[in-house]
């Protein structure tokens, strides 16, 4: 199956993660809280990279948790558990990132953000 989201560009001298965020997932756990999409469920949050897919930190979020919420710390921690001497050169995650600190963060880092943008059709 093609990649249905716009490609990152290559380049050798870092990694770059490829969608953090996931859509919420149903659950019928009496645990579980009601997620933004009116259901039971839970919202996990992946990094992975682009280069292979591997994934390099995951948090497995309560359903009432907001998708804007400490993505910053999420995109830190991930940074945390690539190898030394490597380092996140793109992002690309969704609207839900679509937040002053980690522009800031970004820039700081000299990190290229960019948005998760489906194709259409």
């Amino acid at each position: 199956m093609a990649d249905k989201y716009l490609p990152l560009p290559k380049s050798g001298r870092g990694y770059k993660p490829k969608d953090f965020i996931l859509p919420p997932i149903l659950a019928e756990k009496k645990e579980a809280e009601m997620t933004y999409k009116g259901f039971r469920g839970y919202m996990p949050m992946v990094g992975h990279l682009a280069e292979n897919g591997l994934v390099v930190y995951d948090e497995f979020r309560q359903g009432n948790v907001a998708p804007s919420a400490r993505n910053l710390e999420f995109i830190k921690q991930c940074e945390r558990q690539i190898p030394k001497g490597k380092r996140i050169e793109y992002l690309r995650a969704d609207a839900a990132s679509y937040q002053a600190e980690i522009f800031n963060y970004c820039e700081e880092q000299y990190i290229v953000w960019k948005r998760q943008i489906r194709h259409l059709g």
